[in-house]
């Protein structure tokens, strides 16, 4: 119950939660910015309710390691279409986009 306290108050991406601690994060990369090449990562049912929400994410892990290894600038954000979520993560490099899919294996 505290941990929803506090990412109701804090936010929940690394930037807003106090997670980005030790981690460098680019100034020109992260939550709702978006480039031309998608990757969807994550996608579920929501029908507005918080609790599904909170389902459909991309870890901080993920986050981290995109931060460490794109070569050219990322984001990340949440679309909603009709009831489903989705988790999606641009490039603005073609082969940034091309090298995530491949590495990350999401069914």
């Amino acid at each position: 119950m505290i941990r929803e306290l506090i990412n109701k108050a804090t936010g929940t991406t690394p930037q807003t939660n106090g997670t980005q601690i030790g981690v460098e994060w680019r100034e020109d990369c992260g939550y709702n910015k978006y480039f031309e090449h998608e990757v969807i990562y994550q996608k579920g049912f929501y029908d507005g309710d918080d609790k599904d929400w909170s389902q459909i994410g991309i870890p901080h892990s993920i986050l981290e390691d995109i931060n460490n290894t794109a070569l050219g600038r990322y984001g990340w954000h949440f679309d909603v279409i009709r009831d489903t979520k989705y988790a999606k993560i641009t490039f603005e490099d073609k082969d940034d986009a091309l090298w995530f899919r491949l590495k990350i294996k999401k069914d």
